[in-house]
């Protein structure tokens, strides 16, 4: 048994005790709640990638990973800081789309976000997607599944596993922005690029991925990576940081190849210079002083925004730099 699977169980335990569920978990330990699905609109980006043959991306919900893969592209590296993302999307979440059809994944995801679905039924489920695992992730679940079962098989009502371990954050209109479940052609699609994928998985730091890797990478995509180097890692983390950072980062990609990282930013964009020209239809910031590095305005682009929040005072935005 590994012991970094102790935190699993404790986070679980947490929960069962207090027959409650958890918002966040622990942020940055090694284990803690990831994304079911991503928050990102992925299509409102894909289409800006010409083709990459390797990349090198956040593994977080795998929506990108599967949306790339979607798109043809086989040859990802994947990282994350939270390694409960590598035994859900690697494990959990792959074996779901290679055991279900279409119609099925749909039916099944949506009942395994249901808060009354019985200990026994969410065990059978995941242990039936245990053939569809690589063997690390076959260890895991077993033994996760059999864990939560034994805490709460005397229980008179019963918390979600998944739930458990997931961040509770489901809306179908960003399921239906992923165009891997836009039909059932898309989807099949898919799987069959999941049999002939090469995906890896390393567990690191955001900051040390140039420690971490060295392929040369058509496509490096960083999600919204710099909203967690301040104040969690960082005291300080300003713009020129932030430039430092892409300068340094864009020394894993070969030529021709993108950088994307978006984020929730406070800076204000007002000391950039607005260009005239338009991308897929959206407004782009440029600044003159870094070359080729440009700023997407997110209403088109990557980011949603969340109407229970007040983020009216925040520019969301997308910054690429392509090498050439």
């Amino acid at each position: 048994m590994k012991s970094d699977y102790l935190e699993v169980k404790e986070l679980i335990k947490r929960q069962v005790m207090d027959n409650e569920i958890m918002l966040y978990g622990d942020l940055f330990a090694n284990y803690q709640k990831t994304y079911f699905w991503t928050n990102e609109n992925i299509r409102g980006f894909i289409n800006l990638l010409e083709d990459p043959s390797r990349a090198l991306i956040v593994l977080s919900s795998g929506d990108l990973l599967f949306s790339l893969l979607n798109k043809g592209l086989l040859n990802i590296d994947t990282f994350d800081t939270n390694n409960m993302a590598n035994y859900f999307t690697l494990g959990l979440k792959k074996a779901l789309i290679l055991k279900y059809n279409y119609q099925d994944f749909k039916d099944i995801v949506t009942k395994l976000k249901n808060y009354n679905i019985s200990v026994e039924e969410l065990s059978i489920i995941i242990l039936d997607l245990i053939p569809y695992m690589d063997s690390e992730y076959r260890h895991f679940w077993y033994e996760i599944v059999d864990y939560n079962y034994f805490l709460q098989k005397e229980c008179h009502t019963h918390l979600n596993l998944l739930l458990m371990l997931t961040l509770n954050y489901y809306r179908v209109d960003i399921l239906y922005k992923l165009d891997y479940l836009k039909n059932e052609e898309e989807y099949n699609k898919l799987r069959c690029n999941l049999l002939l994928s090469n995906i890896t998985f390393t567990n690191c730091n955001g900051l040390l991925l140039n420690d971490n890797f060295s392929n040369p990478y058509d496509l490096v995509y960083l999600s919204n990576i710099m909203d967690y180097f301040y104040p969690y890692h960082l005291k300080e983390f300003n713009i020129n940081d932030a430039l430092n950072y892409v300068t340094r980062i864009s020394k894993l990609l070969n030529k021709d190849g993108l950088l994307l990282i978006d984020y929730l930013f406070a800076y204000q964009l007002c000391d950039f210079t607005e260009e005239a020209n338009l991308v897929l239809q959206q407004d782009v910031l440029f600044d003159s002083k870094i070359d080729l590095l440009t700023f997407i305005e997110a209403s088109q682009s990557s980011i949603i925004t969340f109407p229970h929040l007040n983020l009216s005072n925040i520019k969301s935005a997308m910054m690429y730099k392509r090498i050439k």
